[in-house]
């Protein structure tokens, strides 16, 4: 039986206008956010449980080896300032499994949430967290 997946086999893209811009991730969290509820009908002897999706939600903790994602932000800022069309923004997460094969998957219509950058001490990396939301996530084909 295989291993399971580690973070080597894991990898995060983001684009900004079509250009790729490297995250050096430590970590990456994929959560769906949604309403779960349940209908009491009467009549019946259980409720009918339901969920209905909000949107997708992906937070990448990532190295600094420079401020490519602080002025990606800044970017986005100043568009939205200027009350243009917004960037187009896409997130991927790739996972290369222990068969050989690979799975990608996209998320579109992807507005970004604060971004927090942070310095520790002397021997401390710098870290950035990242933080997108999306309407859409969909599986496609590996590259």
């Amino acid at each position: 039986m295989p291993n399971h997946m580690s973070g080597k086999d894991v990898k995060f893209t983001f684009r900004q206008n079509n250009t790729p811009k490297v995250i050096n991730t430590q970590t990456i969290d994929l959560n769906e956010v949604a309403e779960e509820y349940v209908d009491q009908v009467n009549g019946e002897d259980r409720g009918r449980p339901g969920i209905i999706t909000d949107y997708f939600e992906v937070t990448v903790k990532a190295y600094v080896p420079d401020l490519v994602a602080l002025d990606a932000a800044l970017e986005d800022i100043a568009n939205e300032d200027s009350r243009v069309a917004p960037l187009k923004k896409t997130c991927g997460v790739q996972f290369r499994k222990h068969d050989g094969t690979r799975a990608a998957y996209v998320l579109s219509e992807v507005t970004r949430s604060p971004f927090q950058l942070s310095s520790g001490g002397r021997k401390e990396r710098a870290m950035q967290t990242l933080k997108f939301r999306a309407r859409f996530l969909k599986s496609v084909q590996a590259a």
